[in-house]
């Protein structure tokens, strides 16, 4: 699937003064697949909301900077963890957790 990845676009609402999240101005896109961690790494990261928690596997890349937001199929998520393939090869992967930004929820990002 096609997943967008950037860092939060911001606006002011003039009619409130608050700043608001509108997106995110995408620095790339590339394709991803849902990846399934192994039982010891569930364990590892217990403490982790798994219902809105899920890892992605994408084409390696060598520049994660300024990645700190993601958005599949119109939903946003947050970057919560980059495991980049040491090997950098052009047939690597890395695994990119993401964790859902239900509405009304703060994120951090």
């Amino acid at each position: 699937m096609l997943i967008k990845f950037g860092k939060p676009e911001m606006k002011l609402n003039e009619g409130t003064g608050n700043t608001e999240n509108t997106g995110i101005k995408v620095k790339f896109r590339t394709r991803g697949r849902r990846y399934s961690l192994p039982i010891t790494q569930q364990f590892e990261h217990s403490d982790v909301n798994w219902r809105q928690t899920f890892v992605y596997v994408v084409h390696h890349r060598r520049d994660w900077s300024e990645v700190t937001y993601a958005e599949i199929n119109g939903q946003m998520y947050q970057v919560t963890g980059i495991n980049p393939d040491s090997a950098n090869l052009p047939n690597s992967y890395d695994q990119i957790t993401l964790t859902r930004i239900v509405e009304g929820e703060e994120s951090d990002g």
